[in-house]
């Protein structure tokens, strides 16, 4: 309701672990970008790790109108300490367009939060709800 899924994905890399946290604790922050600022203060105490450090997170946001019929909507804000302003790795952000947004909040969730380092290559498939 009011253009909010209720629930941002979290998925933990290194320990293989899937929870949600409830979007109603960051809406005050309004859109993507706001939203995955919030959750990274939230979420990383060491601001000063590097990109590829294990208590790194990537959020991955959505803005609000994401699905819906407003013009140019579908934008996802990519919120983290960032390894392309090598060789001072900070705290950046970027976007991306397409429809990745549209079908993340199609699936259910309002953002996904990557932490952690998984030991090979991983796939993350949302199917109707399941991980």
């Amino acid at each position: 309701m009011f253009g909010w899924n209720g629930k941002i994905l979290k998925i933990n890399l290194s320990e293989k672990q899937v929870s949600c946290i409830p979007t109603d604790d960051y809406k005050g922050w309004i859109g993507g970008h706001g939203i995955g600022t919030a959750i990274f203060f939230d979420l990383v105490k060491d601001k000063k790790i590097g990109a590829f450090d294990p208590r790194n997170i990537l959020a991955i946001v959505p803005g609000l109108f994401a699905g819906t019929l407003v013009p140019a909507a579908s934008r996802t804000e990519m919120v983290g300490i960032q390894a392309q302003s090598y060789p001072y790795e900070w705290f950046g952000r970027s976007n991306v367009g397409g429809r990745f947004a549209d079908m993340l909040k199609f699936s259910g969730f309002d953002g996904i939060i990557l932490e952690g380092a998984a030991e090979e290559p991983t796939w993350i498939n949302i199917v109707d709800g399941d991980i």
